[in-house]
């Protein structure tokens, strides 16, 4: 499985070669590590789509020796294999599954100053991540696109991280995939909201929703690459959180949101 292999993603320290494609690596580039091993981006890309495989295929594939290297635990130095969660079909549409999560999120927002905006307002909206909540805790992005799919959190070291991300796995396969998706769409909505120019801090995040998460259960890893994964309901309580943001300033940050999609129009 994916999550016997022992690799991680890290920076180039000096110039070598993808040991797959021979592509040149420069110095500071972003690059997985299997053992003393690099590999570029596209060629992990290509290779993990099947996340089953047993670490020595991935070192075939990859084209890396295949001597034994010692597996890193999640478990605290127990060993034993994490299993992926049973292979199952999404059974709501996109529509449905964002229906679902807005109505999560407007449920856990009334009463309160807390506002929901629908993110298919802005430019760099992404199909999927659905809307935007403005609250004491800054402004969260939140995407509903595996609402209706079970997910599987596997760490890859012993010690939580966020700098190595952990597996996301959801029907059989690695959604590794969408936490980037997520990284990206929360440094355009940081953009924007940094271009207003507010003179109080304004916390950005990300957050995928699934209909069920299971396995490691501790903050650093649930907050993958700093994209929170969790159910609706417990997304709806990280975006409500309570932060740095007061009730007037939040009014502010979602008058400025508004004139952004305004604008856009």
């Amino acid at each position: 499985m994916l999550s016997d292999l022992n690799w991680k993603r890290a920076s180039v320290r000096s110039e070598t070669q993808c040991s797959r494609c021979a592509r040149e690596l420069l110095a500071g580039q972003q690059s997985i590590q299997i053992d003393r091993a690099r590999v570029c981006i596209k060629c992990w890309d290509e290779v993990r789509a099947d996340p089953t495989k047993s670490a020595q295929e991935y070192k075939r594939e990859l084209k890396i020796g295949t001597g034994s290297s010692p597996r890193r635990s999640s478990t605290g130095g127990r060993t034993g294999v994490r299993r992926p969660a049973a292979r199952t079909e999404p059974n709501l549409s996109p529509y449905d599954a964002s229906l679902l999560v807005g109505n999560v999120l407007d449920r856990a927002t009334a009463d309160t100053s807390v506002e929901v905006l629908p993110a298919g307002d802005f430019d760099f909206h992404e199909p999927g991540f659905d809307y935007i909540v403005v609250g004491r805790a800054g402004v969260t992005i939140v995407s509903s696109r595996a609402y209706s799919s079970a997910v599987q959190i596997e760490a890859l070291v012993s010690w939580a991280s966020t700098s190595i991300p952990a597996n996301v796995i959801a029907n059989g396969r690695n959604m590794r995939d969408l936490v980037d998706l997520a990284v990206e769409q929360r440094a355009a909505l940081e953009a924007l909201v940094e271009a207003a120019n507010f003179k109080f801090e304004v916390p950005v995040a990300a957050a995928l929703c699934f209909e069920s998460v299971e396995g490691v259960d501790r903050t650093p890893v649930r907050d993958s690459l700093g994209v929170r994964i969790d159910t609706a309901e417990n997304i709806a309580k990280f975006a409500t959180r309570r932060g740095p943001v007061f009730e007037k300033e939040i009014a502010q940050v979602v008058d400025h949101l508004r004139g952004v999609a305004a604008a856009e129009d």
